[in-house]
């Protein structure tokens, strides 16, 4: 059961916040896409490096990149321009989003951006680790109460087994002491009765 539930909850966590990730993006882009398409469309690029450099200071935006219809870079924040943008998809901890500005069906160029994916990933591993450590901290915790009840079930039996042993060499004197009231108090009290017969 607990191997379920560790399984389940690893499972889900890493799903949950690939939602939000996912949720993330599309609110971006809602907000890119409305944001370039004025200064695009009139290509003001000093107004679009503008709007660029303060879509940047947002957390785990690691590049953005403007380009026309022909890939051509208009104005970028963190990229350097003599390299090729890369293509849209996950490489490591950074995802690629590429999506196309337009108005009324004329498209004007496209978005594209890398983001950065080491919080998530920070926050699955530490969720992973905990609960593995929860896990292992049960299971110790089982263990030990497992024991302690084993042992305070056996302890009498253990006694009662040793006087049947004397019992059985001819030792007909033995006397077992009763604790408790549970089955092993019956059977104690039903063995010194027979041994005294």
């Amino acid at each position: 059961m607990l191997a379920l539930l560790v399984g389940n909850s690893v499972r889900l966590i890493p799903e949950h916040l690939d939602a939000q990730v996912d949720a993330r993006i599309q609110a971006v882009e809602r907000a890119y896409s409305t944001a370039v398409l004025i200064p695009l469309a009139s290509r003001d690029y000093a107004m679009l490096r503008d709007i660029l450099d303060g879509f940047k200071s947002s957390q785990d935006i690691v590049y953005l990149a403007v380009t026309d219809t022909q890939n051509k870079i208009l104005a970028s924040t963190g990229w350097n321009t003599t390299k090729s943008l890369p293509a849209e998809g996950r490489q490591g901890n950074l995802r690629n989003i590429i999506f196309n500005v337009s108005s009324f069906g004329q498209d004007y160029g496209r978005v594209h951006y890398g983001l950065s994916t080491d919080r998530v990933d920070t926050a699955i591993r530490t969720l992973f680790s905990q609960s593995l450590l929860i896990a292992l901290i049960k299971i110790v915790l089982s263990l030990i109460l497992l024991s302690i009840t084993c042992y305070l079930l056996t302890r009498n039996l253990t006694s009662l087994a040793d006087a049947s042993e004397q019992v059985a060499g001819g030792n007909y004197d033995t006397v077992i002491p009763v604790n408790g009231r549970d089955e092993v108090a019956v059977l104690t009290e039903n063995f010194n009765r027979m041994t005294a017969a």
